[in-house]
């Protein structure tokens, strides 16, 4: 990521030059203007030098965005194999193997579990006063974590809630999905968000960017609500003038 980062920051600062460079192109014009046989040429010179630049950025941030992607994918494959496990109470000296599988027995139900069928598990993040850090764990076999995935509901009224570990581009969708398709209507899988749109439709969204482009294509239903509302005002207020 790291190098990632060197990339973005490389872009950002050309396309400054680029601008700075097209602002003194732009203010060369503006006081050549007095000479009128110098302004066409200045003109031309200018559209092709900001046509060329706009081409350079447009390239760039494709090709940044195609890297972001690429990394993000990667990233989620490797998360994908880990949960998030928020609400374990922190305990000094505590073995965090045996507190995680205590608690996933007693509210799953899952008796096979043991500290030894975990391969990783660590505390997320600094500490913090008045909360506890979520835990990051990974179970040896995969058909473990998709039993304690499907029955995380099971934790519904504990202070306790099963996460998928997604990246960061991820967790955005999917704390933004539900404010226009309703919480019941955006879920995650497989490190995948997915939206149920007014018609039906199950759509795997993975960045802002095709988030963006299916509200665009889906109104919000509570807008559509607040129309629907506006529509029997008028019609009872048609009603009353009859």
């Amino acid at each position: 990521m790291a190098n990632v980062a060197t990339v973005i920051e490389t872009q950002k600062s050309l396309e400054s030059a680029l601008m700075h460079r097209m602002k003194e192109f732009e203010d060369k014009l503006k006081s050549s203007s007095s000479n009128k046989d110098k302004v066409p040429q200045l003109e031309e010179e200018f559209k092709s030098f900001k046509e060329i630049v706009w081409s350079v950025v447009s390239l760039l941030r494709q090709q940044i965005n195609e890297v972001l992607r690429t990394v993000d994918q990667l990233e989620s494959r490797h998360r994908s194999k880990h949960l998030l496990f928020c609400g374990v109470p922190e305990e000094p000296n505590e073995d965090l193997k045996t507190a995680v599988t205590t608690l996933l027995r007693k509210h799953l139900g899952i008796r096979e579990i043991e500290p030894s069928s975990i391969k990783l598990c660590h505390l997320l993040g600094a500490p913090a006063v008045g909360r506890s850090r979520p835990v990051v764990f990974r179970f040896f076999n995969s058909n473990l974590r998709a039993t304690v995935w499907k029955l995380k509901t099971k934790l519904k009224g504990s202070s306790l809630v099963l996460k998928e570990f997604l990246t960061k581009p991820r967790e955005a969708v999917f704390h933004a999905a539900p404010s226009h398709f309703g919480i019941p209507n955006v879920w995650s899988a497989d490190g995948n968000i997915f939206v149920k749109t007014p018609d039906g439709h199950r759509l795997r969204v993975v960045c802002s960017d095709e988030l963006d482009t299916i509200v665009r294509q889906y109104p919000s239903l509570r807008l559509l609500l607040v129309k629907h509302q506006l529509y029997l005002v008028r019609c009872r207020q048609d009603q009353d003038v009859l």
